[in-house]
């Protein structure tokens, strides 16, 4: 029995180290001879990242530790593919169509901006219902199970007016955007104790859905580059908001952007489009985040577009390469935009780089999405839903919704219904204001829409010079009844803008200047983008004084006189010489969206029922011939055009809009 148990004993050991000679144990160790570390017998080097445990909470030590170059979601790996869909461009009522839509398309989070002007359009007068209720559209995220990246700003650009900024913030002369500057960060501060106290209940820890929050937008393309601006910021979202989230900032994947677009204490992330190598963008990311996930905040699926540009596509190809790319590198993404939506009334904002002229965004801000404008699928919907499929081998089990009901009501008869003039009591807001030399439209409280200028002039014949002096589109009329010319923003140097008065007689007469306020610019430096008449007018060679100033909103007019507007109230014949008045209606008696087609109409606003404001319209620039007009009601509609240059589609003295299944795109005309 002794020999049989030591030979026993023998036999195991001889066992034991057979068996681990092919047993993959954890090790760690030195190989002298290649002067490399060993870990599991494999050359292994390592770039550590120095953290204290006795500085941080326990509850955060996994927050702290990246593991794989991934993100952490209640301690376990995580990666998102998120859509863009910005509420304020969004009606309510389709918010959880378009969310579940994008859901089902395989998105797992959903990337929305907040929009500092669209809730404080009025310095401390606040909007947080409708459209603007971002709370609700954050809780329907929350149901639909996906999580929410909050893009703070308070820039963020978007093509909206001023990038998302107040414009009565330009009432203070002494103001600077985007930087250290005493009255932006009071009037910052204010708006954050507003807000803030409205996102802490959303934030993950706290239930909610929201895990990410961005620190202010591109940053590194604004020239100021104030690091101690993104600071403050960082410091007092985070003192509101707390740890348990992600801050983060994002620029273009330039190293000198990131330079100054990057701070310490937030996750540095890139954005780029399709055709690009995917590696090659990270790599700039990996220079400022040397450790955590890949992150591309703005996949650019297409493009926005500007009066008289094309409208923007592009090949489904290359979207689908580079986000296989993309995948294959563990990166998260968002597909900026998988629903664009529409930037309905006057919200849409402008460009102007270089010398070039001033180009506004269109009204609809479609980029050609996954998810149309009015929530149709188009095919690259499925064609991603497909890829995003094959790439994470899951397949959403969720229906999609019912199509949206969308109709076509035919023909719309629009009356005439008389000229700016002939409303101007009903459309000005409180009384006329006078001044001894033009003011802005920030000086005097009216940041969006149109004003009429006045003044007297000694003579019927001279020469008025207007150069660099409206923003944007300057309509001239002489005794509110001839139409003398009309001027469009420009920035060459050297060109003048010289409007002739020649009437018949010499006797003085009443000039009347009515601005067309096109956006302020989006982008860029100039963001302190005044309106109005920004700069004296001469005739004559001698400056004009003594302005009176009417504030335009037609919005009140078209709420109030609708019954007057369709009533058997007769107009005299338009002169097609002014700003007019037309409007027609059409009955719904089956309830669905449309569009309303502009087709050989000039240029104007559309306002619909009770003074709702679709937007702009521009047929004579094109590309966008119609407007998206989802409030249609269950019988009786009114249709209001304000026509700025000439009305459409006239037979017979009665003129004419369509009202359509779907969007009308063409080829810009070159003209305007």
């Amino acid at each position: 029995m002794p020999f049989f148990g030591s030979s026993f004993v023998i036999f195991a050991l001889v066992l034991w180290s057979t068996y681990a000679k092919n047993l993959s144990l954890p090790s760690f160790k030195i190989d002298f001879e290649k002067d490399t570390f060993l870990k599991d017998d494999k050359p292994y080097r390592y770039i550590a990242g120095s953290i204290q445990y006795f500085r941080v909470p326990q509850k955060y030590w996994r927050d702290r530790l990246i593991k794989a170059d991934t993100f952490l979601k209640d301690d376990k790996p995580y990666r998102y593919i998120a859509g863009s869909i910005q509420y304020f461009r969004v009606p309510q009522k389709y918010w959880h169509d378009r969310l579940i839509k994008a859901k089902i398309m395989g998105c797992n989070a959903v990337q929305t901006y907040i929009s500092w002007f669209q809730h404080e359009p009025f310095k401390r007068k606040y909007d947080f219902t409708g459209t603007k209720d971002f709370v609700k559209f954050i809780r329907i995220a929350q149901s639909l199970d996906l999580d929410v990246i909050l893009r703070l700003g308070p820039y963020i650009d978007g093509l909206q007016d001023m990038g998302g900024l107040p414009a009565w913030l330009l009432k203070s002369k002494s103001i600077e955007l985007r930087q250290w500057n005493a009255v932006f960060l009071a009037e910052l501060q204010v708006w954050y104790m507003k807000i803030l106290p409205l996102i802490k209940p959303l934030l993950h820890p706290n239930g909610g859905p929201v895990i990410m929050v961005q620190i202010e937008n591109e940053y590194g393309s604004y020239p100021a580059c104030d690091h101690a601006y993104v600071q403050w910021l960082k410091n007092t979202i985070s003192f509101f908001l707390g740890d348990g989230i992600v801050y983060f900032t994002v620029d273009g994947p330039s190293k000198h952007l990131l330079e100054c677009g990057s701070h310490n204490g937030t996750y540095a992330t890139v954005d780029f489009g399709p055709g690009n190598s995917a590696k090659e963008q990270f790599a700039v990311q990996r220079m400022f985040s040397p450790h955590g996930p890949l992150v591309n905040t703005e996949f650019y699926l297409g493009w926005h577009t500007m009066w008289g540009d094309l409208f923007q596509t592009g090949p489904i190809e290359p979207i689908l390469a580079t986000m296989s790319e993309m995948y294959s590198l563990n990166a998260s993404f968002s597909i900026y935009v998988v629903h664009g939506g529409t930037n309905f009334g006057f919200t849409s904002g402008s460009e102007q780089t270089g010398t070039g002229d001033l180009k506004s965004t269109t009204t609809s801000y479609d980029w050609d999405a996954p998810i149309r404008e009015d929530g149709e699928l188009r095919p690259k919907f499925f064609q991603i839903k497909r890829e995003i499929e094959r790439l994470t081998g899951t397949k959403s089990r969720i229906k999609l919704p019912s199509p949206i009901k969308r109709f076509a009501y035919g023909s719309i008869p629009m009356r005439y219904m008389g000229s700016i003039f002939d409303h101007l009591n009903n459309l000005t807001i409180g009384r006329p204001l006078h001044f001894e030399f033009p003011p802005y439209a920030e000086e005097i409280d009216h940041y969006y829409g149109y004003i009429l200028y006045e003044a007297a002039l000694d003579s019927g014949k001279g020469t008025l010079n207007v150069t660099n002096a409206i923003n944007d589109r300057g309509y001239f009329f002489v005794n509110r009844e001839e139409n003398i010319g009309i001027t469009q923003r420009t920035t060459f140097v050297g060109h003048e803008q010289l409007i002739t008065i020649n009437m018949e007689s010499t006797k003085a007469v009443k000039l009347s200047i009515l601005v067309d306020n096109h956006g302020r610019i989006s982008y860029s430096e100039r963001l302190k983008d005044c309106k109005g008449i920004v700069k004296n007018i001469t005739f004559n060679n001698q400056i004009i004084r003594k302005w009176t100033v009417y504030r335009l909103d037609f919005e009140k007019l078209i709420k109030e006189m609708s019954a007057e507007l369709l009533s058997t109230r007769q107009f005299a014949t338009s002169s097609g010489k002014l700003p007019e008045l037309y409007a027609g209606r059409f009955e719904a008696n089956e309830l669905g969206d449309t569009w309303l087609d502009t087709t050989d109409w000039g240029k104007g606003n559309l306002f619909v029922n009770n003074g709702f404001n679709l937007g702009r319209y521009w047929p004579t620039k094109g590309p966008q011939m119609t407007l998206y007009h989802p409030y249609a009601r269950r019988g009786n509609n009114t249709v209001v055009a304000f026509e700025l240059e000439k009305p459409g589609n006239c037979f017979a003295g009665t003129c004419f809009m369509q009202s359509v299944l779907n969007p009308i795109n063409i080829r810009p005309f070159d003209n305007n």
